[in-house]
């Protein structure tokens, strides 16, 4: 009868273990849950940024288009100008009319130059960005990974603490019903 108590004290004992272990995987879960929700929003940043480069490329397409054909369209002019002018005796018109195109070609050239300048440190700023959400996202894709992990350990622990409880109820559908009022179980 000695060797019967000495094993169901082992059992109950391994059945605190397992419910321990249990508990344990609980937490790990809830971490690794928080972990995916966070991955989530990772994925919804670094979408939402390439949405937006894409948008200001497009929008900087245009305007460089615009810019484009104002100055055409100004050349144009100020050469038909020119042209009307040379049948005048107005020179000093002339001189100043014939200067326009040129000083018109460099405005227009430093302004366009300027507005590469915003829209290279635009895009280096979005890169950075993209860079940083890619990084998170990289990270949390590691996560997910672990996160399998832990599942295939928790399955496992979840098995073993079935066979335990399996166990465990065997044993003690075999203690005769007086030991268990004796040992107040």
């Amino acid at each position: 009868m000695a060797d019967g108590a000495i094993e169901i004290t082992s059992v109950i004992s391994q059945f605190r273990e397992s419910e321990t272990l249990l508990e344990t995987v609980r937490e790990k879960l809830k971490s690794i849950a928080l972990s995916e929700e966070g991955a989530a929003g990772a994925r919804g940043s670094l979408e939402s940024a390439a949405g937006s480069l894409g948008e200001s490329v497009a929008s900087l397409r245009a305007v460089v288009e615009e810019i484009a054909a104002v100055r055409r369209a100004s050349v144009g002019a100020l050469e038909a100008a020119q042209k009307f002018l040379e049948g005048t005796d107005l020179s000093a018109l002339r001189t100043s009319v014939e200067s326009l195109p040129k000083k018109l070609e460099t405005s227009i050239g430093d302004r366009m130059q300027q507005m590469d300048v915003k829209n290279a440190s635009n895009q280096k700023s979005m890169m950075d960005e993209t860079k940083k959400l890619t990084e998170r996202f990289d990270d949390l894709a590691k996560t997910a990974v672990s996160v399998k992990e832990e599942q295939g350990k928790y399955a496992e622990l979840l098995e073993n603490y079935n066979k335990l409880y399996a166990n465990y109820n065997t044993l003690y559908s075999r203690i005769p019903q007086r030991t268990k009022t004796k040992m107040g179980i």
